[in-house]
């Protein structure tokens, strides 16, 4: 199967908006962690982000998913894309969309889209 940008922007918007709703309940589980919050905050910004970027910034993260569908790995990349969402506000801290998009796996076409 080959993947498109799509594919790949849903994926993440849809797994960003999860999170949000995960650390929601979290936050009143613990209200005194205020990281549950911000993670909450952090989510619904990069959702909006990733869903506003153009296709063209999804170039080298496509090219790394469909490779890792291609060698049998794709499941790999799945546990790597839950870890780092998952992780938003307590392991991971993604500055923008971008930066992302960058440690799930498409920084080499990222940096130059972002030079332009």
């Amino acid at each position: 199967m080959v993947f498109d940008v799509a594919d790949v922007r849903v994926w993440i918007v849809d797994a960003l908006e999860s999170n949000a709703d995960w650390r929601s309940r979290k936050a009143d589980e613990y209200p005194d962690d205020e990281r549950n919050l911000d993670a909450v905050a952090d989510s619904r910004r990069l959702r909006d982000e990733v869903a506003a970027l153009p296709a063209s910034a999804f170039e080298g993260l496509l090219r790394h998913v469909n490779s890792r569908e291609d060698d049998g790995r794709f499941d790999e990349w799945c546990q790597h894309q839950n870890e780092v969402i998952g992780g938003i506000g307590f392991r991971h801290f993604p500055e923008n969309a971008v930066a992302l998009l960058e440690e799930l796996g498409g920084a080499p076409v990222l940096r130059a889209v972002t030079q332009d």
